[in-house]
C-alpha cells in the first residue's frame, strides 16, 4: 500500500536526490518557453558569436553535448496536432578552445525522405495527425475485418524525435514504436535504420536507455505491447563494442507501456502506468483513424498502477522471481536518480503527472497562464517531483511528493 505526505524539512543527512535536484531559479519568459514550439525549415551549422555568450567558456571544456527533439510543427502546409509528431532534429554543441559551435541536421528517416519527394504529409503520427479520413479509416478497417477476419496492418511514422546518445561508435537518434537512426558522430549525416546487428528482434527500442559504468554496459529496452498475444519486454545489455552480454524476455500481464526505467544494482525498475489500455475495442477505433495511441492515454481508474522489479542476470537477487508492488495512481514522465540500501530496500525519485494528465497539446498554454517570469516552479506545477522508498520484503511504498 502507499503512503502519501508531504515534504518534511531538511534531514540531518541529505540522500542524494535532494543534493542533485535542489531548487534552481532559471527564470524564463512566456515567449521564450513558447520558442520551443517554433518551425525549424532550415538546418544550421555555426560557430556561436562571443557577442551571444553569457560569461566565459571554460579553455579546458572540450567534447560535445548531443540534443534531439521535433524540429517542425507543420509538414508541407499540414499543422501537426502534436510536436511528438514532428521530424526530430539532432543539435551538436560542440566545445573547443573556449568556443562553441552549434551544429543542427533532421533525421533523414525514409518517412521524411519520402514526403519530401512528395512535398506533401504522408504517413499519420501516433499522436494523432492524421493523412487520412475517418471515413476512409473506418471502411479500411470494416474491409479487412470482414474480408480478412483481422486487423489491418498499419504504418505510423518513425520521426526519430525523442532522444539521442553515444555509445561504441555509434550516435543513436531513437522513437520508440520503431528502429533507432545511426547518424555519422562528426557531421549528422543519417547513415539509416540500425537494428543493431539484429539485437532489436522486436523490431524498435525505448527512447530511454541507462549505463552500468562499473561493468562498461548499456542496458536498453524495447516493449511490443499486448493484444492478440502477451506483450513482450526485452532487456538488453550491450558492452562497448555492441556485443549483447545479456538479453531477457520478460511478459508481465499488464505491462504494456515503458518509457524510461531504472538501473540498480541487482533490478531493472519499471512502472506499470494505469494511463495505457489495451482493448481490442480501441484497436478498431485507432484503425478506423477516430483516434490515435497518443489520444487513448490518460487515467483509466479500473487499472493498477505498480512498481515492477526485474532481477537482473548477475545481480545477488538473480534467482528472485518479479517482484511487483502497488503504489499510488500516477504517471510517470521519467526516472531521476536511485539508490539499493540492500537486496531489497530501495529509494529513488521520478517526476510524475496525475490524473488529470492526457497528451492534449496546447501551445500558447504557457503563455496564456504566465505572465513576465516563469519560475522553475511553475513550469513544473503538473511534473511533480516525487521521492519513493520500497521495501520489497513487505511490498510497501512510501511516496513523498514535492510540489
Amino acid at each position: 500500500m502507499a503512503e502519501g505526505g508531504k515534504a518534511q524539512g531538511a534531514s540531518a543527512a541529505a540522500k542524494p536526490y535532494e543534493v542533485l535536484a535542489h531548487d534552481i531559479e532559471r527564470p524564463l519568459t512566456a515567449e521564450e518557453v513558447a520558442r520551443g514550439w517554433d518551425n525549424l525549415e532550415e538546418e544550421r551549422s555555426y560557430w556561436v558569436p562571443t557577442a551571444d555568450i553569457e560569461g566565459t567558456i571554460p579553455a579546458d571544456l572540450y567534447g560535445t553535448f548531443f540534443r534531439n527533439g521535433p524540429g517542425v510543427n507543420e509538414v508541407y502546409g499540414t499543422v501537426l496536432k502534436h510536436p511528438i509528431d514532428g521530424d526530430g532534429m539532432v543539435a551538436a554543441v560542440t566545445f573547443l578552445n573556449g568556443q562553441v559551435h552549434l551544429k543542427m541536421s533532421f533525421v533523414q528517416s525514409k518517412h521524411r525522405m519520402e514526403e519530401a519527394k512528395q512535398r506533401r504529409y504522408i504517413y499519420d503520427g501516433q499522436m494523432g495527425t492524421r493523412n487520412r479520413s475517418a471515413l476512409m479509416g473506418t471502411l479500411g478497417t470494416l474491409g479487412s475485418v470482414v474480408t480478412k477476419w483481422r486487423l489491418p496492418q498499419y504504418q505510423y511514422r518513425n520521426p526519430s524525435n525523442t532522444n539521442v546518445f553515444y555509445w561504441g561508435g555509434k550516435l543513436l537518434s531513437v522513437y520508440e514504436t520503431g528502429l533507432p537512426h545511426s547518424l555519422d558522430p562528426h557531421t549528422l549525416q543519417t547513415l539509416g535504420a540500425d537494428n543493431l546487428g539484429g539485437a532489436l528482434e522486436l523490431g524498435l527500442v525505448a527512447a530511454h536507455f541507462r549505463l552500468d559504468m562499473e561493468r562498461m554496459r548499456l542496458i536498453c529496452i524495447a516493449l511490443r505491447p499486448g493484444l492478440r498475444r502477451p506483450s513482450a519486454l526485452d532487456i538488453m545489455e550491450f558492452d562497448w563494442d555492441w556485443k549483447v552480454i545479456h538479453r531477457m524476455r520478460v511478459s508481465v500481464p499488464g505491462l504494456n507501456y515503458a518509457h524510461d526505467f531504472l538501473l540498480l544494482p541487482d533490478y531493472y525498475v519499471f512502472h506499470m502506468t494505469p494511463f495505457i489500455k489495451i482493448t481490442y475495442g480501441q484497436a478498431l477505433l485507432i484503425m478506423a483513424g477516430l483516434t490515435s495511441p497518443g489520444e487513448t492515454l490518460r487515467y483509466y481508474p479500473d487499472l493498477p498502477s505498480r512498481f515492477v522489479f526485474i532481477p537482473r542476470p548477475e545481480g545477488r537477487c538473480a534467482s528472485r522471481e518479479i517482484v511487483q508492488v502497488d503504489t499510488d495512481p500516477f504517471h510517470i514522465y521519467h526516472f531521476g536518480t536511485s539508490e539499493q540500501h540492500d537486496r531489497d530496500n530501495v529509494e529513488f525519485i521520478a517526476v510524475c503527472l496525475g490524473k488529470e494528465f492526457n497528451m492534449d497539446f496546447d501551445k500558447k498554454v504557457s503563455t496564456v497562464k504566465a505572465a513576465g517570469k516563469l519560475s522553475r516552479s511553475e513550469i513544473l506545477h503538473i511534473l511533480r517531483l516525487h521521492s519513493a522508498t520500497l521495501s520489497l520484503s513487505e511490498s510497501l511504498c512510501r511516496i513523498v511528493y514535492r510540489s
